[in-house]
């Protein structure tokens, strides 16, 4: 015998979950008055195993087919943006620190590293100014 649910779907056609009926409600019709109540807004959609099935695979439910999830690519946000920019100078300061304790262990001039270092802040400010 195959199940029957009430699958929920968001606007973009992915399943928020699915309402087994006889489990969450006696009917489809009381599965159905409970999806509405606990998920408004939603979408709602009968079905049985196969359907179910292909909604655990991450398929979407888009004008009567399932389509392959797509993934939303998220821009990261300015502030995002800038910690990364701060935390990748952070660890070009790390790599110059140590090449200036062993110049300067050795005796040898370490201007030239003081001004890389300095360097990376002015590289540093510039990248964040450029940010959109």
């Amino acid at each position: 015998m195959e199940n029957k649910y009430i699958f929920i779907l968001d606007e973009k056609g992915t399943r928020v979950t699915s309402l087994l009926v006889g489990v969450h409600a006696e009917s489809e019709e009381a599965c159905l008055e409970l999806a509405k109540k606990e998920y408004p807004d939603h979408t709602y959609v009968t079905g049985g195993d196969e359907m179910q099935s292909q909604f655990v695979d991450y398929k979407c439910y888009v004008n009567g087919e399932f389509i392959d999830y797509v993934p939303e690519v998220v821009e990261p946000s300015k502030k995002d943006k800038i910690e990364a920019l701060k935390k990748e100078a952070e660890a070009e300061r790390e790599k110059l620190k140590e090449v200036f304790l062993t110049k300067q262990m050795k005796g040898l001039s370490t201007d030239d590293i003081k001004a890389q270092f300095k360097q990376i802040d002015v590289d540093l400010i510039k990248k964040i100014r450029e940010l959109k």
